[in-house]
């Protein structure tokens, strides 16, 4: 049975006093020297994209004129696009290459110099992973990473921040099969402890005051993990309810793979496709269609190839009266 996430209670703080980093720059030693003695094993770290954008050189250099600099950023979004999902106005919900689905491909210009942009790190896993390991080296202590950034939630108004990197931490705790103390089986309760973190963090870090690094004490030992990652946060599009009329880098939609689907999206509740056997039911639904499809294809042309010889050896036979 699972054991419950909750904490016996949290301390979380803010690192202030970090240079501004630039490409190239050491990361975890800036980190060791701001933290050591202060931090213990089973702390986390929680440490903004932004920041290894930048010492990843992550950042690309646009035009310091503000409409210039903002078509650049919209060609940038569009080269890191995967997937279309929605546009208003100038705003495109896109998937990035990384899986994560928000606003302008998670390219921001916020924080970066007037003439620079910066893209998410190329792997957030593998930079948490690095990190983690170089404080465990220089630190001797074991701690977890949660690489966070700000996104949006689709129907509710204003931003938080999420985890799209970690290392060192259960970044999705399930519940199924547990019984709360009503006696009522938990069966699909997963809470997203990583995203979880990653608000809490923003909370000490804030947006204008230049701390990018947030350490959160006080999470349950049940919830390390050596195996999870960030990316087990991403949903596949075979299980997302909402990508019916989604568009992908190529342009194509579902309707060229899942015509059957939208169909039912369009008379039916969304609700049906909660179903995986329903959904593999419309795949099976249109092959044999089809195929069915085909069928007649081939009788009516050879019904009209026969009409045609037929009358042309036996024209007075087949002629009108």
């Amino acid at each position: 049975m699972a054991a419950d996430h909750a904490s016996d209670g949290l301390t979380l703080w803010g690192v202030p006093g970090l240079p501004e980093f630039r490409p190239g720059d050491d990361l975890a030693a800036a980190l060791a020297d701001a933290l050591a003695g202060s931090l213990a094993d089973g702390d986390v770290v929680v440490v903004t994209s932004k920041v290894l954008s930048k010492v990843e050189g992550r950042l690309v250099r646009v035009p310091t004129d503000p409409d210039e600099r903002d078509t650049a950023r919209r060609a940038l979004v569009d080269r890191e696009t995967v997937r279309l999902l929605a546009t208003k106005g100038r705003t495109k919900i896109v998937a990035n290459p990384l899986g994560i689905v928000q606003a302008a491909a998670g390219i921001d210009a916020s924080n970066v110099a007037g003439d620079e942009v910066a893209l998410l790190p190329e792997d957030p896993d593998a930079s948490a992973a690095a990190l983690r390991a170089a404080l465990r080296e220089r630190l001797g202590v074991d701690v977890a990473v949660v690489v966070t950034d700000t996104m949006g939630r689709t129907w509710r108004v204003g931003q938080t921040d999420a985890a799209i990197g970690a290392a060192g931490l259960e970044v999705v705790h399930a519940y199924g099969g547990a019984v709360d103390r009503q006696g009522n089986e938990l069966v699909v309760t997963e809470v997203a402890v990583a995203d979880e973190v990653a608000a809490a963090a923003d909370l000490v870090k804030g947006k204008l005051g230049g701390v990018p690094v947030a350490v959160v004490r006080g999470l349950p030992a049940a919830l390390r993990s050596e195996t999870a990652r960030g990316r087990d946060l991403v949903r596949s599009v075979d299980e997302d309810l909402f990508s019916v009329l989604f568009l992908d880098h190529r342009g194509a939609t579902l309707w060229t793979t899942h015509p059957v689907r939208v169909l039912l999206v369009l008379g039916f509740p969304l609700r049906a496709f909660r179903s995986r056997f329903l959904s593999q039911l419309c795949d099976q639904f249109l092959i044999l269609s089809m195929k069915i499809l085909l069928f007649l294809a081939i009788a009516l042309t050879l019904h009209f190839v026969s009409h045609v010889y037929l009358t042309r050896i036996f024209p007075s036979n087949l002629a009108s009266p």
